[in-house]
């Protein structure tokens, strides 16, 4: 009885509902969601995004962001000193032809070298700094990018004197964001020493004789004290004798200033104090203003005591006068931002004159979240996407074969081990583009089949703007969604072509193109076209606004700047700028034609079903308005994406750029089955298990990539402490702090392999700071100059060459940030060490793989061996 109500809709599709909900349940109860770790970059920008959505923040200005910033600043405080004259180019010495190093000659007023000067680059992290040889002159190599401070320090007849300059380094380096000032001084007084001096000691003060730069200026009275009048000198050594013996530990006050203690010869160094005014300009990384910065000053020393003299105004300026005693001083700015966490993987762009973090990814999945996370349902995001998707392939199918195939073509569709794999965990823009386009898509199916009955009624152009309106949203998620908008408009087109031959096809197109036949079609397709224009507009105007072009987006953003994660603060990386975001598409190079057999296989691994979609196109012969549709579906985005060598090379986070691949290949499967289960003998069971063998491909697929993800949320196996993020130079620096720690250094390029088992790596920014990565028996391919994420023990290493190195203890704890030449990372999971010189991008199939692989098969011979046994029976394909 059961199955006799199964042979009915309703309660067959209860039963799939039920199945759903079942899943989806067992989903949900994972660990993983949008905001733990354990996730990857498209969903650390997804859910932190749509949070500023909705506070109003399109893009978050860097004066917004939370950070703590610091900048110290040396300056001199010296009237009778000469300046230093500083000259100073940005040139490219290094062999990488960049122009991030410099060139400076120092000499004093007079024209004299200023030999063995400190030239440095100062900033939290670290300094770059040399020193200049005989002729004045020093080289730094490396710059850091944007406005770093280029500070200088020479002596001269025992005086210092310090130079500070902002440089303008040209965007082609990593910087770490911080911020730097520069202060100009301008004397309001011309005082020289002099005035009532007060010898403070026990015992007897009367008739000590008192020099001033050897010169006798007296003696003093019973009280210590001498009218020493005008010294017409600004600084100088005064001493202290009795009867021609020097008085040590004598205290000083020279017009109630407090000088110090005389020392073992009775000497102490005295200044003059002049009235100046510091004004103090403090800017960013970029040459931003930073309003609101504390800035304090003290003397330079050791125990020195320093005074809050304000903050920055709007301008990013501090105006402010003091009465300082001639030397040198230190400027402490302190900038503390308390306002949103910048989502990490974000990109910077110029907005308005000023620069802003900005979504790297498309809008959409970000816009999509807003009201689910108003809801407080945003853990039923990959749910939600899982089920559009379905109900979408279930409209499809039913409208072109019935409900049985729809029925069928939703479960393999559901089944396939890509979208179940973004449904479990990975949320990322290519299931959202597909869980609105392939709706937008049966919209207007529905509204061509109805336009043929009822012309272009309101119901009809209805139908046909809300597909345009979910397709254009689609194309928000992922924009290469767009190669695919193709499939609405051909079927509109092929569904109102008159019926024939093909060698009548000019015939045919002229009649429906004839008026008044084309107006219905053409009245659908602009209503089409207008949905579509309703989001493309305004996504158009997004990216110009943002990143410069109609055409370009938030890819081209992260190519220039990248935010990834530093510790406290930010890592900003910067990289030459993409001409555009379609760059590198529709690139079949020597590398991709390569790599085309591995691809193959494992589209065959997670895509079983297109192997059995032929007997389902021959199926829909009679539908050709259906086949063009999810032909122009099919063969677009393979097109577009067989030509990646990037995507060639990763089942957890590439293979899903095939996903789109997965609902039309169930819906032509399906169509092939149920021709099979209706023109054989036991074709039912035949039917059945082909369903059979393509489910049990998916879920073995899905169920292999599963337990990998599980082990990186649960830390299954041994346990792992949390890590502490650094940089490679803090560990370099003080190693001690960080000695048998659990680490994650958040950006590291590799500089190069040793053997099979380590790897040297160097800090982005301070990149004379190196550190040897130790593999031990984790599987690990990697190549100079490609930047990456670890995290790992810190321990002392007995290897001659390093005294401390970090041992890796899982191959999951390393993440390919970026390849050797700036591109996308041809990895981002462990793969197994390759022989040297060969290629990358070929990850081998593993057992789980090659079993899904050998089902998938299984059930294409089965699918296409009975399709051609129905077409022998009935003597020609046309008995199919």
């Amino acid at each position: 009885m059961a199955i006799v109500k199964l042979d009915r809709e309703r309660p067959a599709l209860a039963l799939l509902v039920l199945a759903f909900l079942l899943l989806s349940g067992w989903m949900l109860a994972q660990p993983h969601d949008l905001v733990a770790a354990g996730h990857l970059k498209d969903e650390e920008g997804y859910y932190p995004w749509a949070e500023l959505y909705l506070d109003g923040y399109w893009s978050l200005p860097l004066q917004l962001a939370n950070g703590d910033y610091r900048d110290e600043e040396a300056i001199s405080i010296d009237s009778g000193v000469p300046p230093l004259q500083v000259a100073w180019e940005i040139v490219a010495l290094d062999p990488d032809g960049r122009a991030d190093d410099l060139r400076v000659s120092v000499a004093f007023n007079d024209g004299a070298p200023a030999v063995n000067a400190s030239v440095s680059i100062p900033h939290p992290q670290g300094a770059l700094e040399a020193t200049t040889d005989a002729q004045g002159t020093a080289e730094l190599r490396g710059l850091p990018a944007g406005n770093p401070p280029l500070q200088v320090r020479a002596s001269r007849d025992g005086q210092s004197v310090v130079y500070r300059t902002l440089l303008e380094v040209p965007l082609g380096n990593a910087a770490r964001y911080g911020i730097a000032s520069l202060t100009s001084i301008e004397f309001l007084t011309d005082r020289s020493l002099g005035g009532l001096l007060e010898v403070q000691l026990p015992g007897d003060r009367e008739g000590l004789t008192v020099r001033f730069n050897g010169q006798s200026r007296g003696e003093t009275d019973a009280q210590g004290r001498l009218e020493l009048g005008d010294l017409g000198a600004k600084r100088g050594t005064l001493r202290v004798e009795r009867d021609g013996d020097p008085v040590a530990g004598a205290s000083l006050l020279l017009d109630s200033r407090e000088l110090g203690a005389t020392d073992g010869q009775g000497r102490r160094s005295a200044a003059v104090v002049e009235q100046v005014r510091l004004s103090v300009a403090l800017q960013d990384l970029f040459g931003v203003p930073v309003t609101g910065a504390s800035v304090e000053l003290a003397p330079r020393g050791p125990d020195a005591t320093s005074e809050l003299i304000g903050t920055t105004g709007a301008n990013g300026t501090l105006v402010a006068e003091r009465n300082l005693e001639l030397g040198e001083y230190q400027l402490a700015s302190h900038w503390l931002i308390e306002g949103y966490d910048p989502p990490l993987a974000s990109g910077i762009a110029k907005v308005d004159g000023e620069y802003h973090y900005v979504n790297h990814w498309p809008p959409g999945p970000s816009a999509a979240l807003m009201p689910l996370i108003l809801l407080g349902a945003e853990a039923l995001f990959g749910t939600l996407l899982a089920l559009m998707a379905g109900v979408a392939t279930y409209g499809l199918a039913r409208r072109w074969c019935g409900w049985r195939v729809a029925w069928v073509a939703t479960v393999l569709t559901l089944a396939n081990a890509t979208i179940l794999l973004l449904w479990f965990s990975q949320w990322m823009g290519d299931l959202a583009a597909v869980s609105f386009a392939l709706p937008g898509l049966w919209l207007v199916v529905e509204a061509a089949h109805r336009g043929r009955r009822e012309g272009a009624s309101r119901a009809v152009l209805l139908l046909a703007l809300g597909g345009g309106v979910l397709f254009g949203l689609g194309v928000t998620m992922r924009y290469t969604t767009v190669v695919m908008a193709g499939a609405p408009y051909l079927y509109i087109g092929w569904l109102n072509l008159p019926a024939g031959r093909t060698r009548e096809l000019v015939q045919r197109l002229q009649t429906a193109l004839a008026w008044p036949a084309v107006r219905d079609p053409l009245l659908q397709a602009g209503a089409l076209t207008v949905g579509l224009l309703l989001v493309g507009i305004p996504l158009a105007a997004y990216n110009a606004h943002y990143f410069g072009g109609s055409f370009n987006s938030g890819y081209q953003s992260r190519n220039q700047l990248e935010v990834s994660s530093d510790g406290d603060n930010l890592t900003v990386e910067t990289h030459e700028a993409s001409v555009s975001m379609w760059d590198g598409y529709i690139n079949l190079g020597e590398q991709e034609r390569e790599n085309l057999p591995q691809v193959a296989k494992f589209v065959v691994v997670f895509f079983p079903a297109l192997l059995c979609a032929l007997p389902g196109a021959w199926a829909l012969r009679r539908q050709p308005a259906a086949g063009v549709a999810l032909g122009w579906w099919l063969s677009s985005i393979s097109v577009i994406y067989l030509t990646q060598g990037w995507v060639l090379a990763n089942t957890f986070t590439d293979i899903r750029y095939y996903l789109p691949l997965a609902p039309p290949a169930g819906i032509l499967a399906a169509a092939g089955l149920a021709q099979i289960s209706g023109s054989l003998e036991r074709g039912k069971w035949l039917a059945l298990a082909i369903a059979a063998l393509i489910i049990a491909s998916g879920a073995g697929a899905f169920a292999d990539a599963e337990s990998d993800l599980q082990q990186r949320w649960n830390h299954t196996g041994q346990p792992q402490p949390p890590a502490t993020e650094v940089t490679i130079f803090q560990l370099i620096e003080t190693p001690q702090q960080f000695l048998d720690r659990r680490v994650h250094v958040g950006s590291a390029e590799v500089v190069e392999l040793r053997d099979s088992d380590a790897a040297l790596l160097c800090d982005p920014v301070e990149r004379n700071a190196t550190v040897m990565l130790i593999f031990g028996q984790h599987p690990v391919a990697l190549e100079p100059g490609e930047r990456i994420a670890v995290s790992a023990m810190f321990r002392a290493d007995n290897h001659p060459e390093n005294d401390f190195a970090l041992f890796l203890q899982s191959a999951n704890d390393l993440e390919h940030l970026q390849g050797p030449n700036g591109e996308q990372p041809v990895a981002q999971q462990h793969q197994s060490p390759q022989p040297p010189g060969q290629p990358r991008g070929k990850l081998p199939l593993n057992e789980a793989h090659r079993l899904a692989l050998t089902l998938g098969l299984a059930a294409a011979a089965l699918a296409n061996g009975g399709a051609v046994w129905v077409v022998w029976r009935r003597g020609g394909p046309a008995g199919i």
